[in-house]
């Protein structure tokens, strides 16, 4: 398995991967139609391009099919990820544990969060699996269902100075 940046003839299989992600990682917790709306808000053809024209979006590959990705950014000293991803054929295999890994390495004293929609067992299970631990929980609403959120935390090593923050700005996006 590797870990690429995504081009832009990659990001259809991007979307493909969040589809099946969010509905089996979701399913019985958000309302079909919430899920479904909030994909394709997210991952429509101009927003993932936006997105990655924004910041770089991580492919994990294995035998020249994309299974993985993450997107993840700089903001306010920390690194967000706002999506990992991996279709749900392809789970168990390493590839968002390998992600996570290359995400940490590029920025290794900056703390990570990652917000998840509360009871998603999947999700949480993988984050403390990871190091991660549970923080504040988060009320809000999408295409009018109110979610309660919970993020998710690993710490960094050490206070981030101007230096680690230009380091990671520049592979992070």
């Amino acid at each position: 398995m590797i870990i690429r940046r995504a081009e832009p003839s990659d990001l259809v299989q991007v979307a493909a991967i969040a589809d099946g992600s969010w509905r089996a990682a979701y399913e019985g917790l958000l309302k079909t139609n919430t899920v479904s709306a909030w994909v394709a808000a997210a991952y429509s053809p101009a927003a993932l391009r936006e997105r990655w024209e924004d910041h770089p979006i991580y492919l994990a590959v294995e035998a020249g099919v994309v299974i993985s990705f993450a997107d993840a950014f700089i903001e306010d000293d920390q690194i967000v990820i706002s999506a990992l991803c991996t279709h749900p054929e392809h789970r168990r295999r390493g590839a968002a544990g390998l992600l996570l890994h290359w995400i940490r390495s590029l920025a290794p004293p900056l703390p990570i969060i990652a917000d998840v929609v509360l009871g998603s067992q999947t999700a949480e299970v993988f984050y403390e699996s990871k190091g991660f631990v549970p923080g504040e929980t988060i009320q809000v609403t999408r295409f009018g269902e109110r979610i309660i959120e919970r993020r998710w935390w690993l710490g960094g090593g050490r206070q981030p100075n101007a230096d680690d923050r230009h380091r990671a700005a520049e592979f992070l996006g």
